[in-house]
């Protein structure tokens, strides 16, 4: 049975798995480190770096890492043995993604006689429920007591994905995609009449003492995650960024780099912040001491799926969002369409007089097998608006949404209660009136919010000073074609699958994903805060296949003067 615990751990915290049997830690990653801010506009090399100062040292780096087998560091074991495990480990196939064996120990388990041990320890599996004999075995045979014997076994205690593919009847373990680095190219004879180029991959070793195949693989793979990258100097000047005006780089900030010749995005920290008090067009930032160590996953685009929904107060009602995997590959049995156990975040805000306001009402929720996440939703009379996120992990990237919540009907105020208290009665013979003391007490209790929506929600001031730094000087159809090539390109705006008109163009623009309706609809706002307006006639077009049940919107702009 798997036992499931969970805890919260601070960031910045390392998680680590240990392997008490070799007294080693197999796995440690850094949990939210985060230094600074991260800025998501990428440095290119080829537009907005100046004085660019670049080293590569691939030295010590290697496409296929294979195992060095150390006999004398291995436990009772003989140079038959070893040869026994080189054929066992050559002909060994692992398909990446695929579940495996990541932890092996050496276990002892109790039984009358080895088929029963076998027994207890269920179906075997060599890819979910892996064990094994040892070479030589340290078996404790009680004959006088059956039931007391022990058996050793090898047993796996923790499973992974396996992150790199082995092929059988190969020693090393490779990437698949050597990136756009060429190693080692064997070309044949110019009077050779096969023109076949072989190739074969930059090997680098590991040295392993393990009995086991599968912790030999981890060693191995281990290795080449370290050694699968070439390391970096970068020093760099980033000028008149965003003409200048938005340039607003801080001492330890996160920046992504666009490298010349490679298609990953690397990371790296602004060490060097250079402010001129008289001319900020004249903002430089550096970045020194880099390595490629940090590069930026690649993730798997998401999406939430959720609707505009309403009801009457004072009822309730249940919201259900699911998260969707936008790169799911329906022919790759190991790629998941709906991911399970991510937590989804909900924020309430209050809308009033066209600005939002924070809420105390938060809600956190883990998806379920099937990827949906539900919520119960009791509010007051008004219009709200839900910000759903998810805030992405390893393998899938963060995205969120916005939906729209109305709720109709009225609340009664309960009415303020009277109770009045007669005074006692006096004497004729007194001046005095009789009085009358009246308490009010008002049951209802008045609610205000004391934290207004800001960084949480992109502003159309924002998404105006945007569409204002990418025309610079243009105008009109110049302007325009500008906006329109920032959208179009894949680094800045992403396409997301899902129907008809749904998000804000702020939102589109703060999550740098929509369908094809809210992507026309923030180019043609970002057209608009630019002016561009003022000379061109914006419209939307529609498109739809009857047949197919499907449409598409796209833009038509034409100049106001000639009509084209």
């Amino acid at each position: 049975p798997t036992t499931t615990y969970t805890c919260s751990i601070p960031d910045d915290s390392y998680f680590t798995i240990y392997d008490t049997y070799n007294e080693r830690s197999v796995y440690s990653t850094c949990i939210n480190r985060e230094i600074g801010h991260t800025h998501e506009e990428v440095l290119d090399f080829s537009f907005n770096l100046d004085n660019v100062i670049f080293e590569t040292d691939e030295s010590d780096t290697f496409t296929a890492i294979a195992p060095i087998f150390n006999l004398d560091s291995m436990e009772n074991m003989t140079k038959t043995d070893l040869n026994s495990k080189i054929t066992y480990w050559r002909s060994l196939p692992v398909e990446k993604g695929q579940t495996c064996p990541m932890i092996i120990e050496k276990i002892m388990v109790q039984a009358s006689s080895l088929a029963a041990a076998r027994t207890s320890m269920g179906t075997y599996n060599a890819y979910t429920n892996y064990y094994a004999r040892p070479a030589h075995p340290q078996d404790n045979i009680d004959t006088n007591t059956p039931a007391n014997s022990t058996w050793e076994f090898l047993r796996a205690t923790a499973y992974w994905k396996a992150p790199f593919t082995k092929n059988a009847g190969e020693m090393f373990v490779s990437l698949e995609q050597e990136g756009s680095i060429e190693y080692t190219n064997i070309n044949p004879r110019p009077d050779w009449r096969e023109e076949r180029t072989i190739r074969r991959p930059k090997i680098g070793s590991v040295e392993t003492s393990d009995e086991s195949n599968w912790s030999t693989y981890n060693d191995v793979c281990m290795k080449l995650k370290d050694k699968m990258t070439p390391s970096f100097d970068i020093t760099v000047d980033v000028a008149n960024l965003r003409k200048g005006r938005y340039n607003d780089y801080q001492l330890h900030d996160k920046v992504y780099v666009k490298l010349p010749d490679y298609q990953e995005l690397v990371t790296a920290r602004v060490s060097k912040t250079s402010k001129e008090a008289h001319d900020v067009a004249k903002n430089t930032i550096s970045l020194d001491n880099y390595s490629i160590n940090a590069v930026k996953n690649v993730q798997k685009r998401t999406y939430l799926d959720a609707t505009n929904t309403s009801f009457k107060y004072p009822n309730s009602k249940d919201l259900t969002v699911r998260l969707v995997n936008e790169d799911y590959d329906s022919q790759d049995e190991y790629s998941v369409q709906y991911p399970a156990n991510k937590l989804i975040s909900f924020m309430l805000y209050k809308v009033e007089n066209n600005s939002s306001t924070l809420t105390k009402t938060s809600y956190t929720k883990l998806t379920n097998a099937y990827g949906y996440a539900t919520i119960n939703m009791a509010y007051d009379p008004g219009d709200y608006e839900l910000e759903i996120r998810f805030g992405g992990d390893e393998e899938y990237e963060e995205t969120s949404i916005i939906i729209q919540v109305n709720v109709s009907g009225t609340k009664e105020v309960p009415k303020a209660t009277i109770t009045t208290t007669k005074s006692k009665p006096v004497k004729k013979t007194s001046k005095k009136k009789t009085t009358t003391k009246k308490t009010v007490t008002n049951k209802a209790k008045k609610v205000t919010s004391s934290k207004t929506r800001t960084s949480s929600y992109t502003q159309p001031s924002d998404l105006k000073k945007k569409a204002l730094s990418i025309v610079g000087d243009s105008t009109g159809l110049d302007a325009a074609k500008k906006i329109a090539k920032w959208c179009g390109t894949r680094r800045n705006f992403k396409y997301s699958n899902y129907p008809n008109f749904h998000r804000k163009a702020a939102t589109a623009y703060k999550m740098r994903s929509a369908n094809c309706c809210d992507s026309t609809r923030l180019m043609l706002s970002m057209m608009d805060a630019a002016g561009c307006s003022e000379k061109l006639k914006l419209e939307y077009v529609h498109c739809h296949n009857s047949a197919a049940h499907e449409g598409h919107i796209f833009a038509k702009i034409t100049t106001r003067a000639t009509g084209k």
